[in-house]
Protein backbone atom coordinates (compact mmCIF):
# COMPACT_ATOMS: atom_id res chain seq x y z
CA UNK A 1 0.00 0.00 0.00
CA UNK A 2 1.36 3.41 -0.94
CA UNK A 3 2.30 5.98 1.69
CA UNK A 4 1.07 8.65 -0.69
CA UNK A 5 -2.46 8.22 0.68
CA UNK A 6 -3.12 6.99 4.20
CA UNK A 7 -5.77 4.37 3.51
CA UNK A 8 -4.99 2.61 6.75
CA UNK A 9 -2.08 2.64 9.17
CA UNK A 10 -0.91 -0.97 8.95
CA UNK A 11 1.55 -0.40 11.79
CA UNK A 12 -1.41 0.16 14.09
CA UNK A 13 -3.00 -3.22 13.40
CA UNK A 14 -3.30 -5.41 16.45
CA UNK A 15 -0.78 -8.22 16.54
CA UNK A 16 -2.45 -11.62 16.04
CA UNK A 17 -0.79 -13.04 19.16
CA UNK A 18 -1.95 -10.25 21.47
CA UNK A 19 -3.78 -12.09 24.26
CA UNK A 20 -6.49 -9.67 25.39
CA UNK A 21 -10.20 -10.23 25.88
CA UNK A 22 -12.17 -9.81 22.64
CA UNK A 23 -15.57 -8.20 22.66
CA UNK A 24 -18.19 -10.17 20.74
CA UNK A 25 -19.82 -6.89 19.65
CA UNK A 26 -16.99 -4.78 18.29
CA UNK A 27 -18.55 -3.56 15.06
CA UNK A 28 -17.68 -0.62 12.82
CA UNK A 29 -20.97 0.93 13.91
CA UNK A 30 -19.70 1.06 17.52
CA UNK A 31 -16.36 2.74 16.82
CA UNK A 32 -15.62 6.08 18.48
CA UNK A 33 -16.85 8.96 16.31
CA UNK A 34 -19.70 11.46 16.53
CA UNK A 35 -20.12 11.03 12.77
CA UNK A 36 -20.74 7.32 13.21
CA UNK A 37 -23.21 7.95 16.02
CA UNK A 38 -25.22 10.26 13.74
CA UNK A 39 -24.98 7.86 10.81
CA UNK A 40 -26.35 4.96 12.85
CA UNK A 41 -29.23 6.91 14.40
CA UNK A 42 -32.74 5.74 13.54
CA UNK A 43 -34.42 7.93 10.93
CA UNK A 44 -38.19 8.15 10.70
CA UNK A 45 -39.80 9.00 7.38
CA UNK A 46 -40.72 12.43 8.73
CA UNK A 47 -37.17 13.17 9.90
CA UNK A 48 -35.92 12.15 6.45
CA UNK A 49 -38.49 14.46 4.85
CA UNK A 50 -37.11 17.40 6.82
CA UNK A 51 -33.49 16.42 6.16
CA UNK A 52 -33.92 15.96 2.41
CA UNK A 53 -36.09 18.98 1.66
CA UNK A 54 -33.81 21.65 0.20
CA UNK A 55 -35.02 25.20 -0.11
CA UNK A 56 -33.71 27.09 -3.11
CA UNK A 57 -34.09 30.36 -1.23
CA UNK A 58 -33.57 30.66 2.52
CA UNK A 59 -36.88 30.83 4.39
CA UNK A 60 -35.94 34.08 6.16
CA UNK A 61 -35.16 35.93 2.90
CA UNK A 62 -37.74 38.10 1.11
CA UNK A 63 -36.15 38.01 -2.32
CA UNK A 64 -38.15 40.91 -3.74
CA UNK A 65 -36.99 43.18 -0.92
CA UNK A 66 -33.42 41.88 -0.64
CA UNK A 67 -30.30 43.73 -1.80
CA UNK A 68 -28.83 42.94 -5.19
CA UNK A 69 -25.96 41.10 -3.53
CA UNK A 70 -28.33 38.95 -1.44
CA UNK A 71 -30.50 38.22 -4.48
CA UNK A 72 -27.50 36.95 -6.44
CA UNK A 73 -26.37 34.81 -3.51
CA UNK A 74 -29.80 33.19 -3.17
CA UNK A 75 -30.30 32.64 -6.89
CA UNK A 76 -26.89 30.94 -7.10
CA UNK A 77 -28.30 28.08 -5.00
CA UNK A 78 -31.86 28.05 -6.34
CA UNK A 79 -31.34 25.22 -8.85
CA UNK A 80 -30.54 22.89 -5.92
CA UNK A 81 -34.10 23.14 -4.55
CA UNK A 82 -35.38 19.62 -3.92
CA UNK A 83 -38.74 18.42 -2.63
CA UNK A 84 -38.75 14.64 -2.01
CA UNK A 85 -41.84 12.58 -2.71
CA UNK A 86 -43.23 9.93 -0.36
CA UNK A 87 -42.00 7.02 -2.49
CA UNK A 88 -38.55 8.63 -2.63
CA UNK A 89 -38.42 8.79 1.17
CA UNK A 90 -39.45 5.13 1.48
CA UNK A 91 -36.62 4.16 -0.88
CA UNK A 92 -34.11 6.36 0.95
CA UNK A 93 -35.12 4.83 4.29
CA UNK A 94 -34.39 1.37 2.85
CA UNK A 95 -30.95 2.48 1.60
CA UNK A 96 -30.01 4.10 4.91
CA UNK A 97 -31.18 1.00 6.81
CA UNK A 98 -29.15 -1.28 4.52
CA UNK A 99 -26.03 0.82 5.04
CA UNK A 100 -26.46 0.68 8.81
CA UNK A 101 -26.87 -3.11 8.54
CA UNK A 102 -23.52 -3.38 6.74
CA UNK A 103 -21.68 -1.31 9.36
CA UNK A 104 -23.25 -3.33 12.16
CA UNK A 105 -22.36 -6.67 10.50
CA UNK A 106 -18.64 -5.84 10.29
CA UNK A 107 -17.73 -7.28 13.69
CA UNK A 108 -14.03 -7.29 14.54
CA UNK A 109 -14.86 -9.56 17.44
CA UNK A 110 -15.68 -12.23 14.83
CA UNK A 111 -12.47 -14.01 13.82
CA UNK A 112 -13.79 -14.89 10.34
CA UNK A 113 -14.53 -11.25 9.52
CA UNK A 114 -11.33 -9.98 11.18
CA UNK A 115 -9.17 -12.35 9.11
CA UNK A 116 -11.02 -11.44 5.92
CA UNK A 117 -10.71 -7.70 6.55
CA UNK A 118 -6.95 -7.86 7.18
CA UNK A 119 -6.44 -10.10 4.11
CA UNK A 120 -7.38 -7.18 1.87
CA UNK A 121 -4.08 -5.50 2.69
CA UNK A 122 -2.40 -8.39 0.82
CA UNK A 123 -4.94 -8.16 -2.02
CA UNK A 124 -3.81 -4.56 -2.49
CA UNK A 125 -0.32 -5.98 -3.05
CA UNK A 126 -1.44 -8.43 -5.73
CA UNK A 127 -2.73 -11.50 -3.90
CA UNK A 128 -6.06 -13.13 -4.73
CA UNK A 129 -9.36 -12.18 -3.10
CA UNK A 130 -10.33 -14.17 -0.05
CA UNK A 131 -13.82 -15.64 0.52
CA UNK A 132 -16.33 -13.20 1.97
CA UNK A 133 -17.27 -13.97 5.61
CA UNK A 134 -20.74 -15.25 6.39
CA UNK A 135 -21.68 -12.07 8.29
CA UNK A 136 -21.45 -10.16 4.98
CA UNK A 137 -22.48 -12.86 2.51
CA UNK A 138 -25.85 -13.07 4.26
CA UNK A 139 -26.60 -9.42 3.34
CA UNK A 140 -24.83 -9.09 -0.02
CA UNK A 141 -27.53 -10.44 -2.31
CA UNK A 142 -29.48 -7.33 -3.31
CA UNK A 143 -28.76 -4.45 -5.67
CA UNK A 144 -30.81 -1.25 -5.76
CA UNK A 145 -31.81 0.65 -8.85
CA UNK A 146 -33.58 3.86 -9.79
CA UNK A 147 -34.43 4.99 -13.26
CA UNK A 148 -36.55 7.41 -15.24
CA UNK A 149 -36.32 9.91 -18.08
CA UNK A 150 -33.69 12.63 -17.77
CA UNK A 151 -34.42 15.72 -15.66
CA UNK A 152 -36.86 14.12 -13.23
CA UNK A 153 -34.65 14.47 -10.16
CA UNK A 154 -32.52 11.30 -9.90
CA UNK A 155 -29.24 13.19 -9.59
CA UNK A 156 -30.83 15.75 -7.23
CA UNK A 157 -31.91 12.89 -4.98
CA UNK A 158 -28.45 11.32 -5.08
CA UNK A 159 -26.85 14.63 -4.13
CA UNK A 160 -29.30 15.04 -1.25
CA UNK A 161 -28.56 11.47 -0.11
CA UNK A 162 -24.84 12.13 -0.36
CA UNK A 163 -25.11 15.29 1.73
CA UNK A 164 -27.24 13.50 4.31
CA UNK A 165 -24.83 10.57 4.73
CA UNK A 166 -21.81 12.87 4.75
CA UNK A 167 -18.19 12.61 3.62
CA UNK A 168 -15.54 10.11 4.69
CA UNK A 169 -14.34 10.29 8.29
CA UNK A 170 -12.01 8.40 10.63
CA UNK A 171 -13.03 6.28 13.59
CA UNK A 172 -11.06 5.05 16.58
CA UNK A 173 -11.14 1.35 17.33
CA UNK A 174 -10.26 -0.87 20.27
CA UNK A 175 -8.50 -4.24 20.29
CA UNK A 176 -8.69 -6.24 18.07
CA UNK A 177 -9.78 -3.60 15.54
CA UNK A 178 -7.26 -1.14 14.02
CA UNK A 179 -6.73 1.92 16.17
CA UNK A 180 -7.84 4.25 13.39
CA UNK A 181 -9.80 3.49 10.24
CA UNK A 182 -11.58 5.33 7.46
CA UNK A 183 -15.34 5.06 7.07
CA UNK A 184 -17.01 6.10 3.79
CA UNK A 185 -20.77 6.42 4.35
CA UNK A 186 -21.16 6.55 0.55
CA UNK A 187 -19.05 6.67 -2.59
CA UNK A 188 -20.46 8.19 -5.80
CA UNK A 189 -19.07 6.91 -9.10
CA UNK A 190 -19.90 8.45 -12.46
CA UNK A 191 -20.84 5.75 -14.95
CA UNK A 192 -18.45 5.22 -17.86
CA UNK A 193 -18.75 3.34 -21.14
CA UNK A 194 -15.71 1.15 -20.43
CA UNK A 195 -14.50 -1.05 -17.59
CA UNK A 196 -11.19 0.87 -17.57
CA UNK A 197 -13.05 4.15 -17.29
CA UNK A 198 -15.20 3.08 -14.37
CA UNK A 199 -12.17 1.70 -12.48
CA UNK A 200 -10.45 5.06 -13.00
CA UNK A 201 -13.52 6.83 -11.63
CA UNK A 202 -13.32 4.68 -8.48
CA UNK A 203 -9.77 5.89 -8.06
CA UNK A 204 -10.68 9.54 -8.58
CA UNK A 205 -13.69 9.39 -6.25
CA UNK A 206 -11.69 7.80 -3.44
CA UNK A 207 -8.88 10.33 -3.82
CA UNK A 208 -11.41 13.16 -3.79
CA UNK A 209 -12.45 12.01 -0.31
CA UNK A 210 -9.10 11.26 1.34
CA UNK A 211 -6.50 13.00 -0.83
CA UNK A 212 -5.07 16.46 -0.28
CA UNK A 213 -2.79 19.01 -1.94
CA UNK A 214 0.26 16.86 -1.15
CA UNK A 215 -1.16 13.70 -2.72
CA UNK A 216 1.05 12.49 -5.55
CA UNK A 217 -0.49 12.19 -9.04
CA UNK A 218 0.08 8.42 -9.11
CA UNK A 219 -1.57 7.72 -5.76
CA UNK A 220 -3.69 4.54 -5.86
CA UNK A 221 -2.51 3.88 -9.42
CA UNK A 222 -2.68 0.16 -8.61
CA UNK A 223 -6.41 0.42 -9.38
CA UNK A 224 -5.45 0.64 -13.05
CA UNK A 225 -3.39 -2.57 -13.02
CA UNK A 226 -4.70 -5.66 -14.84
CA UNK A 227 -6.01 -6.89 -11.46
CA UNK A 228 -7.57 -3.49 -10.74
CA UNK A 229 -10.98 -4.99 -9.96
CA UNK A 230 -9.50 -6.85 -6.98
CA UNK A 231 -7.71 -3.71 -5.82
CA UNK A 232 -10.97 -1.75 -5.89
CA UNK A 233 -12.78 -4.46 -3.92
CA UNK A 234 -10.00 -4.56 -1.33
CA UNK A 235 -9.97 -0.77 -1.04
CA UNK A 236 -13.74 -0.59 -0.64
CA UNK A 237 -13.49 -3.12 2.19
CA UNK A 238 -10.57 -1.43 3.97
CA UNK A 239 -12.23 1.97 3.66
CA UNK A 240 -15.47 0.58 5.12
CA UNK A 241 -17.70 1.93 2.37
CA UNK A 242 -21.38 1.72 3.32
CA UNK A 243 -23.03 2.37 -0.05
CA UNK A 244 -21.70 2.60 -3.61
CA UNK A 245 -23.73 4.80 -5.96
CA UNK A 246 -23.27 4.51 -9.74
CA UNK A 247 -24.87 7.51 -11.44
CA UNK A 248 -25.28 8.91 -14.93
CA UNK A 249 -25.91 5.89 -17.17
CA UNK A 250 -27.62 6.84 -20.44
CA UNK A 251 -28.71 4.93 -23.53
CA UNK A 252 -25.73 6.03 -25.64
CA UNK A 253 -23.37 4.64 -22.97
CA UNK A 254 -24.39 1.05 -23.77
CA UNK A 255 -21.83 -0.87 -25.81
CA UNK A 256 -20.00 -4.18 -25.99
CA UNK A 257 -18.28 -3.56 -22.64
CA UNK A 258 -21.44 -2.89 -20.65
CA UNK A 259 -21.80 -6.56 -19.69
CA UNK A 260 -18.18 -6.50 -18.41
CA UNK A 261 -19.02 -3.51 -16.22
CA UNK A 262 -22.09 -5.31 -14.85
CA UNK A 263 -19.95 -8.38 -14.13
CA UNK A 264 -17.45 -6.24 -12.21
CA UNK A 265 -20.19 -4.60 -10.12
CA UNK A 266 -21.65 -8.02 -9.31
CA UNK A 267 -18.19 -9.25 -8.31
CA UNK A 268 -17.69 -6.18 -6.11
CA UNK A 269 -20.99 -6.71 -4.32
CA UNK A 270 -20.46 -10.44 -3.84
CA UNK A 271 -16.90 -10.10 -2.53
CA UNK A 272 -17.43 -7.08 -0.26
CA UNK A 273 -21.06 -7.20 0.90
CA UNK A 274 -21.42 -3.49 0.03
CA UNK A 275 -24.83 -2.57 -1.40
CA UNK A 276 -24.82 -0.83 -4.79
CA UNK A 277 -27.33 1.75 -5.98
CA UNK A 278 -27.41 2.09 -9.76
CA UNK A 279 -29.01 5.13 -11.39
CA UNK A 280 -29.73 5.41 -15.12
CA UNK A 281 -32.28 6.61 -17.60
CA UNK A 282 -35.23 4.43 -18.52
CA UNK A 283 -33.71 4.00 -21.97
CA UNK A 284 -30.54 2.60 -20.40
CA UNK A 285 -32.54 0.23 -18.22
CA UNK A 286 -34.45 -0.98 -21.30
CA UNK A 287 -31.11 -2.02 -22.76
CA UNK A 288 -30.42 -4.24 -19.74
CA UNK A 289 -32.43 -7.00 -21.40
CA UNK A 290 -29.54 -7.34 -23.87
CA UNK A 291 -27.13 -8.16 -21.02
CA UNK A 292 -28.65 -11.58 -20.26
CA UNK A 293 -28.71 -12.53 -16.59
CA UNK A 294 -26.17 -9.84 -15.70
CA UNK A 295 -28.85 -7.17 -15.48
CA UNK A 296 -31.43 -9.22 -13.60
CA UNK A 297 -28.81 -10.32 -11.07
CA UNK A 298 -27.44 -6.82 -10.57
CA UNK A 299 -30.81 -5.05 -10.28
CA UNK A 300 -32.61 -7.63 -8.16
CA UNK A 301 -33.54 -5.46 -5.19
CA UNK A 302 -35.80 -2.47 -4.66
CA UNK A 303 -36.39 -0.32 -7.73
CA UNK A 304 -37.44 3.33 -7.68
CA UNK A 305 -39.03 4.56 -10.86
CA UNK A 306 -39.21 8.27 -11.65
CA UNK A 307 -42.24 9.14 -13.77
CA UNK A 308 -43.19 12.33 -15.56
CA UNK A 309 -45.74 14.31 -13.52
CA UNK A 310 -49.28 14.35 -14.84
CA UNK A 311 -50.60 17.68 -16.12
CA UNK A 312 -52.22 19.87 -13.43
CA UNK A 313 -56.00 19.83 -13.17
CA UNK A 314 -58.59 22.19 -11.68
CA UNK A 315 -60.57 21.45 -8.53
CA UNK A 316 -64.23 21.63 -9.57
CA UNK A 317 -65.33 23.12 -6.23
CA UNK A 318 -62.63 25.73 -5.61
CA UNK A 319 -61.64 26.28 -9.25
CA UNK A 320 -58.01 26.17 -8.08
CA UNK A 321 -55.27 24.04 -9.68
CA UNK A 322 -54.39 20.76 -8.00
CA UNK A 323 -52.02 17.81 -8.44
CA UNK A 324 -48.38 16.94 -7.90
CA UNK A 325 -47.08 19.50 -10.40
CA UNK A 326 -49.18 22.23 -8.79
CA UNK A 327 -47.76 21.40 -5.37
CA UNK A 328 -44.21 21.75 -6.71
CA UNK A 329 -45.10 25.11 -8.33
CA UNK A 330 -46.61 26.41 -5.09
CA UNK A 331 -43.53 25.33 -3.14
CA UNK A 332 -41.17 27.19 -5.51
CA UNK A 333 -43.50 30.20 -5.78
CA UNK A 334 -43.66 30.74 -2.02
CA UNK A 335 -39.88 30.67 -1.76
CA UNK A 336 -39.51 33.36 -4.40
CA UNK A 337 -42.64 35.48 -4.01
CA UNK A 338 -43.93 34.63 -0.52
CA UNK A 339 -47.59 35.69 -0.11
CA UNK A 340 -48.06 37.11 -3.61
CA UNK A 341 -51.05 35.35 -5.24
CA UNK A 342 -50.05 32.80 -7.89
CA UNK A 343 -51.96 33.04 -11.18
CA UNK A 344 -54.48 30.19 -11.45
CA UNK A 345 -53.06 29.05 -14.79
CA UNK A 346 -49.43 29.23 -13.64
CA UNK A 347 -49.02 25.44 -13.14
CA UNK A 348 -50.48 24.75 -16.61
CA UNK A 349 -48.22 27.35 -18.24
CA UNK A 350 -45.06 26.00 -16.58
CA UNK A 351 -46.03 22.38 -17.28
CA UNK A 352 -46.16 23.09 -20.98
CA UNK A 353 -42.95 25.14 -20.95
CA UNK A 354 -41.02 22.50 -18.96
CA UNK A 355 -42.59 19.44 -20.66
CA UNK A 356 -43.52 18.12 -17.21
CA UNK A 357 -39.85 17.75 -16.20
CA UNK A 358 -38.94 18.79 -12.64
CA UNK A 359 -35.41 19.75 -13.64
CA UNK A 360 -36.58 22.12 -16.35
CA UNK A 361 -39.17 23.58 -13.97
CA UNK A 362 -36.44 24.54 -11.50
CA UNK A 363 -34.20 25.94 -14.26
CA UNK A 364 -37.00 27.92 -15.88
CA UNK A 365 -38.27 29.19 -12.53
CA UNK A 366 -34.76 30.45 -11.79
CA UNK A 367 -34.78 32.62 -14.92
CA UNK A 368 -38.37 33.71 -14.26
CA UNK A 369 -37.37 35.10 -10.87
CA UNK A 370 -34.54 37.09 -12.45
CA UNK A 371 -36.98 38.32 -15.10
CA UNK A 372 -39.37 39.64 -12.42
CA UNK A 373 -36.52 41.25 -10.47
CA UNK A 374 -35.27 42.99 -13.63
CA UNK A 375 -38.63 44.83 -13.92
CA UNK A 376 -37.87 46.75 -10.70
CA UNK A 377 -41.36 46.34 -9.30
CA UNK A 378 -43.19 47.13 -12.53
CA UNK A 379 -44.28 43.49 -12.95
CA UNK A 380 -45.96 42.13 -9.80
CA UNK A 381 -45.64 38.32 -9.77
CA UNK A 382 -49.43 37.93 -9.64
CA UNK A 383 -49.62 39.68 -13.04
CA UNK A 384 -47.38 37.17 -14.83
CA UNK A 385 -48.83 35.83 -18.08
CA UNK A 386 -48.31 32.79 -20.27
CA UNK A 387 -46.12 34.93 -22.54
CA UNK A 388 -43.88 35.88 -19.60
CA UNK A 389 -43.47 32.20 -18.68
CA UNK A 390 -42.60 31.23 -22.24
CA UNK A 391 -40.09 34.07 -22.55
CA UNK A 392 -38.26 33.18 -19.33
CA UNK A 393 -38.32 29.40 -19.80
CA UNK A 394 -37.31 29.54 -23.48
CA UNK A 395 -34.39 31.79 -22.58
CA UNK A 396 -33.06 29.26 -20.06
CA UNK A 397 -33.95 26.08 -21.99
CA UNK A 398 -32.85 27.17 -25.44
CA UNK A 399 -30.15 24.50 -25.66
CA UNK A 400 -32.81 21.83 -25.05
CA UNK A 401 -35.14 22.91 -27.87
CA UNK A 402 -34.57 19.69 -29.83
CA UNK A 403 -35.30 17.52 -26.79
CA UNK A 404 -38.40 19.55 -25.91
CA UNK A 405 -39.62 19.15 -29.49
CA UNK A 406 -39.11 15.38 -29.37
CA UNK A 407 -40.98 15.14 -26.05
CA UNK A 408 -43.85 17.29 -27.29
CA UNK A 409 -44.21 15.15 -30.43
CA UNK A 410 -44.30 11.94 -28.41
CA UNK A 411 -46.25 9.14 -30.13
CA UNK A 412 -46.62 11.28 -33.27
CA UNK A 413 -43.01 10.43 -34.16
CA UNK A 414 -44.05 6.83 -34.87
CA UNK A 415 -46.85 7.74 -37.26
CA UNK A 416 -46.13 6.49 -40.80
CA UNK A 417 -49.46 6.93 -42.57
CA UNK A 418 -49.33 9.80 -45.05
CA UNK A 419 -45.66 10.59 -44.27
CA UNK A 420 -42.89 10.16 -46.82
CA UNK A 421 -39.80 8.05 -46.10
CA UNK A 422 -37.52 11.04 -45.55
CA UNK A 423 -39.82 12.38 -42.84
CA UNK A 424 -40.09 8.93 -41.28
CA UNK A 425 -36.28 8.70 -41.16
CA UNK A 426 -36.13 12.16 -39.61
CA UNK A 427 -38.64 11.18 -36.93
CA UNK A 428 -36.70 8.01 -36.16
CA UNK A 429 -33.48 9.99 -35.74
CA UNK A 430 -35.24 12.54 -33.52
CA UNK A 431 -36.50 9.74 -31.28
CA UNK A 432 -33.14 7.94 -31.04
CA UNK A 433 -31.24 11.17 -30.30
CA UNK A 434 -33.50 11.91 -27.34
CA UNK A 435 -34.19 8.42 -26.01
CA UNK A 436 -32.99 9.36 -22.53
CA UNK A 437 -35.87 11.83 -22.23
CA UNK A 438 -38.51 9.20 -23.06
CA UNK A 439 -40.51 7.20 -20.48
CA UNK A 440 -40.02 3.43 -20.23
CA UNK A 441 -43.52 2.60 -21.50
CA UNK A 442 -42.82 4.31 -24.82
CA UNK A 443 -39.76 2.13 -25.43
CA UNK A 444 -41.91 -1.00 -25.47
CA UNK A 445 -44.41 0.21 -28.04
CA UNK A 446 -44.55 -0.76 -31.72
CA UNK A 447 -42.20 1.24 -33.92
CA UNK A 448 -40.39 2.71 -30.93
CA UNK A 449 -39.39 -0.75 -29.69
CA UNK A 450 -38.30 -1.76 -33.21
CA UNK A 451 -36.15 1.36 -33.58
CA UNK A 452 -34.65 1.05 -30.07
CA UNK A 453 -33.85 -2.65 -30.31
CA UNK A 454 -32.41 -2.32 -33.83
CA UNK A 455 -30.15 0.52 -32.72
CA UNK A 456 -29.05 -1.44 -29.65
CA UNK A 457 -28.18 -4.57 -31.66
CA UNK A 458 -26.09 -2.48 -34.07
CA UNK A 459 -24.33 -0.79 -31.16
CA UNK A 460 -23.51 -4.15 -29.61
CA UNK A 461 -22.26 -5.46 -32.94
CA UNK A 462 -24.99 -8.04 -33.34
CA UNK A 463 -27.18 -8.77 -36.35
CA UNK A 464 -30.69 -7.37 -36.16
Amino acid sequence: MSSEVAVINTDALSAPNTFLPISSRLSISEMHSPHMTRLMAYQSEESLRVAFRRFGIAKNIDLMQATGEEQRAQLARFDKAYLPKDKHLEFIATLVGKTQQVFHAKQFGDEEFRTYWHSNVDVMKGEALKPIPSCLSDISGLGFCMHGPSLLGRTAMIQALSDFMGPAFEVEGDHPAPKRMWVFPRLIINFEKTRKGILRNFRYSILAEIGNARTKPQALATIERPDGENVVIALCTLLNIGLIIIDGAGFLDVNGETAEIFAFLLKLRRHSGIPILFSGTSAFMHSVSFMGNMGSNLFNGDVLRFDVSRPPTINAETMQPKGEWTSKCIWLWRQAFHDEPMPTQFPAWTYEAACGRDGWLAHGFHTLIKYVISKNGELPPQNLTDEDIKLAFNRRLELFDDARYAISQGAALAVTKGIDKDKQAENRLTFIKHLDHMPLAMLSEGSFKTWTDSYMLNRLGRAA
